[in-house]
């Protein structure tokens, strides 16, 4: 003969599932940041290039008479860091700049403003299992996410 009033059998029951549904998402996080992990520093260098591909071109602008510049910092090759400058010619240099830091132990890019204000974009993998940058809301790949800073960056610079 069972003693056992149901409620108890059903709450026991629901302590083991909950228990096993937090080890399955701990095991799928872990599995999420080697992931990310291992592909952080290919992505970080796809949007240096891409920041300075958008850069670069700004020039290319009609009737903005802007310049751009990214600036890496650190080993050729092996940058964590750079700086990004765009300027409108004729006018002094503005502080319109960005410093982007790759954080490799917190899977993101560190985002400085020149006063001293920081974000972080993160990391994170979408559905289809292809790693992107979050930005507002948004999954951006690196080459998006530069085309979007350097259009901010645009947008502040004064005239």
């Amino acid at each position: 003969m069972n003693d056992t009033p149901d409620w108890i059998t059903r709450r026991n029951a629901k302590k083991k599932s909950d228990s096993a549904q937090s080890a399955e998402d701990d095991r799928q996080n872990a599995e999420a940041a080697s992931l990310i992990a291992a592909q952080g520093p290919e992505i970080w260098q796809r949007f240096i290039k891409g920041l300075a591909m958008n850069a670069n071109a700004l020039s290319k602008l009609e009737g903005e008479e802007l310049f751009g510049a990214v600036t890496p910092i650190g080993r050729p090759g092996a940058e964590v860091s750079c700086q990004v400058n765009v300027n409108r010619h004729g006018l002094p240099p503005q502080l319109s700049g960005l410093v982007f830091h790759y954080t490799h132990r917190s899977n993101a890019i560190r985002v400085t403003r020149m006063s001293g204000e920081q974000d972080f974009l993160p990391f994170l993998i979408a559905r289809d299992g292809v790693i992107g940058i979050h930005y507002q809301g948004q999954l951006l790949s690196p080459e998006q996410m530069a085309e979007a800073v350097i259009q901010r960056i645009v947008d502040e610079v004064p005239r």
